[in-house]
């Protein structure tokens, strides 16, 4: 399982973004993003200051500004400390998901860069939480229990780092979010 389809252009174009800057320097990653979202006609928006709030908390300033915004590719970066090597990428993933719900505009990827082998994060969109009840999960109880990755996973929403992690060293703490807010397809 790759963590994520291929399938759907704009979550390909993200994770294609995420690809772009991750493994840069943090200087040069706004620089790559601008010249990403160029090629693919997404103005950027580059969020400066680093963000180190709980999980729940990031994931709604990070989703209401993603929907503030004009349509454009934006940037966070989240520092949670040399502590942080829990899941905390991904239970921001989760909550942001259940904001997301039935915002077919909205994607949020949280990966952190480098890593290797273990879960990189997740890719998130207005369809997440409907698959993870398919799934038979309930998103309130595995953020509760702290089975975020497992919900996040039978969504095909995991993202891991052997498919995708740039080679780059970074704190275990330190994580990008890159958001999309773009007029989804329309339905068949």
């Amino acid at each position: 399982m790759t963590g994520w389809r291929y399938g759907e252009p704009r979550r390909a174009l993200l994770v294609q973004a995420y690809l772009h800057c991750a493994g840069a320097a943090a200087a040069e990653r706004e620089r790559l993003l601008r010249e990403f979202g160029m090629r693919h006609g997404l103005p950027m928006l580059h969020h400066t200051k680093v963000l180190n709030d709980t999980p729940r908390r990031l994931a709604v300033q990070v989703v209401h500004a993603l929907d503030l915004a004009p349509p454009a590719l934006q940037l966070w970066q989240v520092d949670w400390g040399m502590d942080e090597t829990t899941d905390a990428g991904e239970s921001l993933a989760l909550s942001a998901a259940q904001l997301l719900a039935e915002r077919d505009e909205l994607l949020l990827l949280v990966a952190r860069p480098g890593g290797s082998g273990a879960a990189l994060g997740a890719l998130v969109d207005a369809q997440s939480c409907g698959r993870i009840a398919v799934a038979g999960f309930d998103v309130d109880a595995e953020l509760a229990g702290g089975r975020q990755c497992a919900a996040l996973e039978s969504a095909g929403d995991l993202l891991y780092g052997e498919r995708l992690a740039p080679a780059v060293e970074a704190s275990p703490g330190v994580w990008l979010l890159l958001g999309l807010k773009q007029h989804a397809p329309a339905a068949d």
